[in-house]
């Protein structure tokens, strides 16, 4: 670093021979794979998930070392990031070999990325405005609870109890996706073609429910209780849901299999599915222990997670660069 950090990114020696250690045996994954992402006295960097290797700047932001970073998005392609801090939304596009400087985008959060990079939806004074990669961002004339934007420039938003498919360049001319929309936290996967969503009704309660949005017919299928969709593995395979006894879980999205860590929030999956990025402390909560730890994802029972980075407070993600 350009100088002293408070900021710790060197792996403690026990835990990266723990790491080491547990991918020698038959039953444990590999070491984790990819790059932590996380804004270091306003700037963003990337370190390596295993612990090897040197951390580096890969964006400038123009934030004040002291501004508080509530989110770090990366988008499943790995080509877009998106930071949200309490002076605003900042993007770059990133590229494994250069610094870039981030642009700053006319609106708050939540943020919600396109799984292909190719923009996000934000908050405006008067409903959600779309920012395209390269382009001018667009007032868009939704008001939507739940609202996500898809590959391409489309977007998936509820609007009077049922689910609709537009351009966010035409965003008046829609295509009728299902007779059900969830009232928060939708959140499509990565290919498109499957979405999971927050639904509370009176006959069933409260859960998440998983469809598909690409047959015409979006049945639903209880995923989980009472809980919030995170993110998604790039592959499709994990959901990480944060429920409502403060756990981090990941649940198969076929199958159903679930692991939890109890006292942890989770940040995001890693690209391969194998790993987990969880925090103790958020904006929302802060604690102590603001470390970042990594845990696989294997087995019936949650493993133990190993801390990575020291005094993250609790905003990063995981960037497997194209």
């Amino acid at each position: 670093m350009r100088r002293r950090s408070r900021f710790c990114f060197a792996l403690a020696a026990a835990a990266a021979a723990s790491l080491c250690a547990q991918s020698a045996l038959a039953e444990e994954p590999a070491p984790p794979a990819g790059q932590i992402v996380l804004v270091v006295e306003g700037a963003l960097w990337a370190t390596a998930a295993n612990g090897e290797g040197t951390p580096r700047p890969i964006a400038e932001l123009g934030l004040g070392a002291d501004q508080v970073v509530g989110a770090v998005h990366v988008s499943p392609a790995g080509n877009l990031a998106v930071v949200e801090s309490e002076v605003g939304i900042h993007w770059v596009q990133l590229h494994p070999d250069q610094v870039r400087r981030a642009a700053r985008a006319p609106c708050g959060g939540p943020v919600r990325l396109a799984p292909d990079g190719s923009g996000f939806l934000c908050s405006g004074d008067d409903g959600l405005v779309y920012q395209p990669v390269g382009w001018r961002h667009r007032e868009l004339p939704l008001t939507s609870t739940a609202a996500a934007a898809l590959a391409d420039g489309e977007l998936l938003y509820r609007d009077q109890k049922q689910l609709w498919r537009a351009s966010s360049a035409r965003p008046r001319k829609r295509t009728r996706v299902a007779d059900h929309a969830p009232i928060a936290h939708l959140l499509p996967s990565p290919a498109g073609d499957r979405a999971v969503g927050f639904y509370s009704e009176p006959d069933s309660g409260e859960h998440i429910y998983a469809f598909r949005i690409d047959d015409g017919r979006a049945i639903r299928r209880t995923l989980a209780g009472p809980s919030m969709p995170m993110s998604w593995s790039a592959d499709g395979r994990w959901l990480l849901v944060r429920d409502t006894r403060k756990r981090a879980c990941v649940i198969r999205s076929v199958g159903g299999e679930t692991l939890c860590w109890n006292g942890y929030t989770g940040l995001a999956v890693s690209a391969d599915g194998n790993h987990v990025l969880l925090t103790r402390s958020t904006r929302e909560a802060p604690a102590k222990d603001r470390s970042l730890y990594v845990a696989p994802i294997l087995g019936v029972s949650a493993k133990k997670p190993q801390a990575i980075v020291q005094n993250a407070w609790g905003a990063a993600a995981w960037w497997t660069p194209e």
